[in-house]
């Protein structure tokens, strides 16, 4: 065993030696690679046209009736029973009708076109444009949702940010209106339903009175 180890160590040193004579032969050569990476990503560094990212972050939560009809004491987790509903969210903030509705709002058909030397995109075009520039991301453990937007003007990736948040309250509030007034209209319905009932039963209930001359009055 120990002749076998004293036997190991000169063999490593030889290796350790073959490679540092390697290196000194091809130092030069080495060098050279070096420093032209060094050059290339300091030229890329200033030739590349510039990136702003604007990030606005939002709390999210679950809609959840104002009566509890569980009975419980307690309240609700913000997510109720879907562990689903942040992502759900992410994708509706980049869903089509979503990012339609702010390349409208702020004409990106020609403003993102005109970054590039275009005249004017179409809606597929613009729509595919910026979803590439935009990123949707949960804060960690947290409610809130983290929505970026790059380009290479800082206003316009700040303008975009914020008309995302826009559209997308926009369509969350629709959605709300939606909910209620349908109950609503439901429940007007089913109250004029039973109104034209009641209204039937009271004519019927007064000619069966006349024809059996019934007073309304007790003596």
């Amino acid at each position: 065993m120990d002749a076998a180890t004293t036997n190991e160590v000169p063999e490593l040193r030889l290796h350790f030696l073959d490679y540092w004579r390697v290196i000194r032969l091809r130092r030069s050569l080495i060098v050279m690679v070096f420093l032209l990476c060094v050059v290339t990503s300091t030229l890329l560094t200033f030739w590349l046209p510039k990136q702003y990212a604007s990030t606005v972050r939002i709390e999210v939560q679950k809609d959840t009736p104002e009566v509890n009809v569980t009975g419980g004491g307690g309240h609700m987790n913000a997510f109720g029973s879907d562990p689903y509903f942040l992502t759900t969210q992410f994708k509706i903030i980049e869903s089509y009708s979503i990012l339609t509705n702010v390349i409208a709002t702020l004409h990106l058909d020609e403003k993102l076109a005109a970054q590039v030397g275009d005249a004017h995109w179409s809606m597929d075009q613009t729509y595919g444009a910026l979803y590439g520039r935009i990123s949707v991301e949960q804060t960690r453990m947290t409610s809130l949702i983290e929505i970026s937007v790059k380009n290479s003007e800082p206003k316009m990736a700040a303008d975009i940010a914020n008309a995302i948040v826009d559209a997308y309250r926009d369509s969350r509030l629709e959605k709300w209106k939606g909910d209620r007034f349908s109950g609503i209209e439901a429940l007007q319905a089913k109250l004029s339903e039973e109104e034209t009932k009641l209204g039937l039963l009271e004519t019927n209930l007064n000619e069966l009175r006349a024809k059996l001359e019934i007073s309304d009055l007790d003596e």
